[in-house]
């Protein structure tokens, strides 16, 4: 089930231990430097930037997604899930509501259900490691503001982007399950 912390500190309590949770810490804490906050403000909206923390190409472990990206209204939104990848949701500017629930009971999104499903809808995309389902099911809210963090697991859906701020920026830690196995 998903795991919400308010702090780096809390994270590190709660996450499980392993060799590469420093260097997810080590990134965490370059968020609160000007340099940093300067760079991800300067994104434009609908923006984001990827670095690698572990692996690389084809055998990427932990990697980071910036991104600055307005809100949406229930609407516009839908539930993603992934299998390969854990998600580590970090806000870092504004106010976003984020819904969780279990994979149970879902609806698959199909393409031209929702105006911002891509192509590939209806389909696990396992390139893009993602699964995306219909809005209709309520789940649980979780409130995101700055330094808040949320860890989704494989079995938690999660619906992002919902109505706080008008624009947010928050950067998404993609952490392999492979690596919770060792």
């Amino acid at each position: 089930m998903a795991i919400l912390v308010s702090s780096i500190e809390q994270l590190e309590r709660e996450f499980p231990k392993g060799e590469h949770l420093p260097k997810i810490i080590e990134y965490l804490r370059t968020l609160s430097e000007p340099e940093k906050i300067r760079q991800l403000r300067s994104l434009k909206d609908g923006e984001s930037h990827e670095e690698n923390l572990v692996g690389g190409g084809f055998d990427k472990k932990i990697y980071v997604v910036e991104l600055k990206m307005a809100t949406r209204p229930i609407e516009d939104r839908f539930y993603e899930a992934h299998r390969k990848f854990l998600d580590i949701q970090v806000m870092v500017s504004g106010e976003e509501e984020i819904r969780v629930t279990s994979l149970d009971g879902l609806e698959v999104l199909r393409e031209g259900e929702n105006r911002y499903v891509p192509f590939w809808g209806g389909v696990y995309d396992n390139e893009r490691d993602i699964m995306l389902y219909s809005n209709k099911k309520k789940g649980s809210s979780l409130i995101m503001e700055p330094g808040r963090i949320a860890v989704f697991f494989p079995e938690d859906a999660h619906m992002t982007l919902g109505r706080g701020s008008d624009s947010i920026i928050k950067v998404v830690i993609k952490y392999s399950v492979d690596l919770l196995k060792h």
